[in-house]
């Protein structure tokens, strides 16, 4: 029987999940209406910091047992929420009521936080055949990542199942951080999509793209020849500037961390898929620029 204090609530799962170093979660929305713009950042471009902000803070990071460290896998509905094709009403047990999640200068996981004792999906739902059959195969995580990549699964969900330990051979599957299943994924889905674009004609002409978003200025540079990638990156802190730089040949493999970190293969991974719809190989100097004023900490990207 359970405790008075705990506290009932009936949430939307996004499906989503989130992962530090210590704890793990499932992401909810109070709105089912909501759940589609929450969970797809590509919905965020254009708007402000502030509506970023309003965003996430609709979102309730439920922490799931044992709460100070990492759990060892999901089961039960938690698993089956993750699996889903879309949105399923849940009702959530919470060991107290929800707190508030505040931090200035990053953006936060959530609005709210709290344990879970318990929850269980009170509506019918439909899994992907997709997830669940790649989840059930005893092979590397590679495998599964480019299998998923490849049936259409969104490269924003693809780090979640990783980070949640449902992907790769069953004796080596654990819960990490979802930052760094970011850089995982896009790195291993990256380097699928290299093995066909070294084959592929060159671009015939340079080719550049512009853009300015959030304090940040992005310009890449596209030029014919064999596959070669380098970024540049000027952050302007505290009136003054830290140029980092970082890059590949077809005959080298990237190097992590290397001089930029995590945000060097979400870059790369940008400019590989755009090679690969167009069927070309090419060189890549991608240049960004941060002027870190009153800017926000909002992704890697």
């Amino acid at each position: 029987m359970m405790s008075r204090s705990y506290v009932d609530k009936v949430l939307w799962s996004l499906p989503g999940f989130f992962a530090t170093g210590k704890k793990a979660g499932l992401l909810f929305s109070s709105d089912k209406g909501r759940c589609t713009i929450l969970r797809d950042p590509r919905m965020w471009w254009g708007r402000s910091v502030k509506e970023i902000f309003e965003l996430r803070n609709e979102l309730t990071w439920g922490i799931l047992p044992p709460y100070n460290t990492l759990p060892k896998e999901l089961e039960g509905d938690s698993l089956g929420i993750l699996m889903s094709t879309s949105p399923s009403e849940v009702k959530c047990t919470f060991e107290k009521d929800l707190r508030r999640m505040s931090n200035s200068r990053r953006l936060p996981v959530g609005g709210s936080i709290g344990n879970l004792v318990d929850l269980r999906i009170t509506d019918s739902y439909s899994p992907n055949h997709h997830i669940q059959r790649t989840s059930a195969r005893d092979v590397g995580a590679s495998e599964g990542i480019v299998a998923l990549y490849q049936t259409g699964i969104d490269v924003y969900r693809i780090p979640e199942l990783l980070s949640a330990g449902m992907l790769g051979k069953w004796e080596r599957r654990r819960m990490i951080p979802t930052k760094s299943a970011i850089v995982i994924v896009d790195e291993i889905v990256a380097s699928h999509l290299l093995s066909e674009i070294i084959r592929c004609p060159s671009l015939e002409c340079f080719e550049v793209y512009y853009s300015r978003y959030l304090d940040t200025t992005y310009v890449l540079l596209m030029m014919p020849g064999s596959w070669e990638h380098e970024q540049i990156r000027a952050v302007y802190l505290s009136e003054d500037w830290r140029i980092e730089s970082q890059g590949e040949t077809f005959r080298e493999k990237p190097v992590f961390p290397g001089q930029i970190g995590g945000s060097y293969f979400v870059g790369r991974y940008a400019v590989t898929e755009h090679l690969h719809k167009r069927q070309r190989q090419g060189k890549a100097l991608l240049f960004r620029e941060i002027k870190d004023q009153e800017s926000i900490a909002l992704g890697a990207w």
